[in-house]
């Protein structure tokens, strides 16, 4: 029998609709290397499992140092090792809802074991907190389970991994909440019929091949056997970069398991051996305890005339290994140097979406406990720091208001927003110093109207290791915008994006936007009587949404008047796109359907292609469209399909993608090009420099 599972990766990310992130998870590589050997007893114990386990990530050998993914991968590990650490709590760190649902239906199908090996986490780069990936639900028939109910783990391995999720009283609200509804009887007859069929056809499979389950005393004469193979561990302990300076290289090395070791150099691939500044000899881990990091710095050869040019954050240090020596066994070897920090405080701080509400803290907010409401008092208000506006609410605010973000502030909501200026006199917010972020509404759980409000030279709420990529970001919170004006905003890919929400835009105007004017990622709506000028990049872009556009004039986009993406449906009816690279795109997957629509002045009139393997052609109808001074009226890729004014399109291009963005010139040719977008695409990300190693006297590098 074979069992297929999905990789973890980009493809289960986007297929569960969300925005590209990292995958991190406790390492099991050095255990199963162990398993492999016949260690099975002494391995758990020589690692300590879960204490001991590096926190890696998938596919991290993609990651350019010091990227946007780097950096948020970097978070995620970092987050991942303070929950262990106790530094930060389990609702602090993970998406409680998701981690409880999970643990609950392993409870439902008797699982007995809560196994870090088996579990891996998506950091979700909108709410910054881990969402659990599980596999694996091991169960006996003849045992029966009680540590959903107890919290007390029978297995040693996994004890420590589960208390340290299940002392958190708000996860424990929310699991057992979950836990009530996955194991009422209705819900599980349902479950049980809907599967009922294919269920019985599998398990008739696997019992033609485990038939029954026995137990043997050959395991106890292995005891004997494991125990000496435990005294040359596969892996002794783990080794980090730190920094290379005039003093030498720095790295930090911390004991893995039970046995002293001593770390005598770090050897070169040119054979070059660089020896620590003393000796290091690491003790014993000490037993449910993380690992004991300590720095430890390397020097180069005496007698050396060459220079060491110094490394850059982020190199991956290759070809350099740490040499040790197992303590009073002779036993010899190499461990290579992972190319991050262990932990960095600076991705410790909370970020913005986990802070609590500060609304008592603005003088110029006033709550109603009664109405649920909270009011912004008329007048021009100075907001120094973030402003967080706490869920169950509506937040009101009328005309004469004026908010001035200054120094680094954003304004977060998980309430709705009520906004109504008036066309003489619209609330508006802006940043008079530069300095000041945008605007963040979040989960709202109920509709958000804003009329005649000015948004203008905002940048992208951003802290170190989360980021959005919309001065202005409605995330699951449906909104309708009437006679709003979005203007010139500072940084980021988009001066509105919105995600997983209802969206309605009426009679507003966006000038000037750095790059994207609108994005739409996974939402769904209409745009009526819209104006989009001089946008950097592209004036409307949708990914997986599905919106109709009716009487919308698009003046100077940079890069497409209108882009379709990745399973986007979009009517146009009466777009006029003028002075635009490509005036009307559709591809991924999109349906693109324009009536009475114009294009000129452009160097493409409509792209029709597949950009991404992970989806397939695209397809594109227009009737009644008028094209004028456009160099290539039409570019439509092999497999794509369009169909302009009856006709249907013939001729057909290869590799349409790169003819529209050739090498020297990226999609998305914004400054704003440090921020990953939602589904995984970059804007004008070009290769960074190779930086420069420390090298071994004498050699080459």
């Amino acid at each position: 029998l074979y069992m297929l599972e999905e990789h973890y990766g980009k493809r289960l990310v986007e297929s569960q609709g969300r925005r590209e992130g990292p995958i991190v998870g406790f390492g099991k590589s050095v255990i199963v290397q162990d398993y492999a050997r016949g260690n099975l007893p002494n391995a758990a114990i020589t690692y300590e499992g879960f204490w001991a386990a590096p926190v890696e990530g998938s596919q991290t050998e993609r990651i350019v140092p010091e990227s946007p993914e780097d950096v948020l991968f970097r978070k995620a590990v970092s987050m991942l090792e303070a929950f262990r650490r106790q530094q930060l709590a389990p609702s602090e760190v993970f998406d409680v809802d998701k981690l409880a649902r999970m643990l609950a239906l392993r409870a439902l199908f008797r699982a007995w074991e809560v196994d870090w090996k088996d579990i891996k986490f998506f950091y979700n780069p909108v709410t910054a907190r881990l969402e659990p990936i599980g596999a694996e639900v091991h169960f006996s028939a003849k045992r029966v389970s009680d540590w959903w109910m107890t919290l007390e783990f029978k297995e040693p391995n996994q004890r420590a991994f589960g208390e340290l999720i299940y002392c958190d009283p708000e996860f424990q609200k929310a699991y057992f909440r979950v836990l009530a509804r996955v194991s009422h009887p209705v819900y599980f007859e349902q479950l049980i019929d809907s599967v009922h069929t294919k269920m019985q056809e599998n398990l008739c499979l696997i019992a033609t091949e485990a038939p029954s389950y026995r137990f043997s005393p050959v395991l106890f004469r292995q005891s004997a056997e494991s125990i000496q193979k435990g005294l040359h561990p596969v892996k002794p302990f783990h080794a980090y970069f730190e920094s290379y300076d005039e003093t030498g290289l720095h790295l930090a090395v911390g004991n893995i398991q039970t046995l002293p070791v001593e770390v005598e150099g770090v050897r070169y691939a040119d054979g070059g051996i660089w020896k620590p500044a003393e000796v290091v000899l690491l003790p014993p881990k000490g037993l449910k305890m993380p690992v004991d990091y300590r720095s430890v710095t390397f020097l180069p050869p005496k007698g050396s005339s060459e220079a060491s040019p110094a490394p850059q954050p982020g190199d991956t240090l290759p070809g350099v290994t740490v040499q040790y020596r197992m303590f009073g066994t002779g036993f010899a070897g190499t461990v290579d140097v992972y190319r991050w920090r262990w932990m960095e405080e600076r991705f410790l701080t909370r970020s913005l979406p986990v802070r609590k509400p500060n609304v008592g803290e603005f003088a110029f907010l006033h709550i109603n406990e009664e109405t649920k409401r909270i009011s912004i008092a008329p007048g021009d208000w100075v907001v120094e720091k973030d402003m967080i506006l706490p869920a169950g609410y509506t937040v009101v605010c009328g005309p004469r208001t004026h908010l001035d973000l200054t120094g680094g502030a954003s304004i977060l909501s998980r309430s709705p927003l009520e906004f109504a200026g008036t066309e003489d006199e619209p609330i508006v917010i802006s940043s008079a110093d530069g300095k000041g972020q945008g605007v963040f509404v979040l989960e709202t759980g109920g509709d958000s109207r804003l009329c005649d409000v000015v948004f203008q030279g905002l940048s992208v709420p951003a802290e170190a290791g989360w980021s959005l990529t919309g001065a202005v970001t409605f995330y699951k919170a449906d909104v309708t915008f009437k006679r709003c004006r979005f203007l010139g905003n500072r940084s980021g890919d988009d001066a509105l994006n919105t995600i997983h929400s209802k969206v309605t835009i009426e009679d507003c105007r966006f000038a000037g936007a750095l790059a994207d004017a609108i994005d739409w990622d996974f939402c769904h709506g209409t745009i009526r009587h819209v104006g989009f000028t001089d946008s950097g990049n592209d004036a409307m872009d949708f990914s997986g949404s599905v919106a109709t556009l009716q009487d919308v004039f698009v003046e100077g986009a940079g890069d497409k008047g209108l882009s379709a993406g990745e399973g986007s449906s979009i009517k146009a009816v009466r777009v006029e796109v003028t002075d635009a690279r490509v005036a009307f795109a559709s591809k991924d997957e999109s349906e693109v359907t324009l009536e009475d629509c114009r294009a000129g002045k452009c160097r493409w009139g409509l792209a029709v292609f597949q950009k991404k393997p992970e989806f397939g052609p695209a397809s594109m109808r227009a009737q009644g469209l008028a094209v004028t001074d456009v160099e290539v009226p039409h570019i439509v890729e092999e497999r794509s399909s369009a169909n302009v004014n009856g006709k249907e399109i013939s001729e057909k291009a290869k590799g349409v993608a790169a003819i529209l963005y050739p090498p020297e010139t990226k999609e998305a040719p914004s400054p704003a090009d440090d921020t990953p977008s939602p589904t995984g695409k970059q804007h004008g990300q070009g290769a960074l420099p190779a930086a420069n190693l420390p090298r071994s006297a004498g050699g080459s590098r």
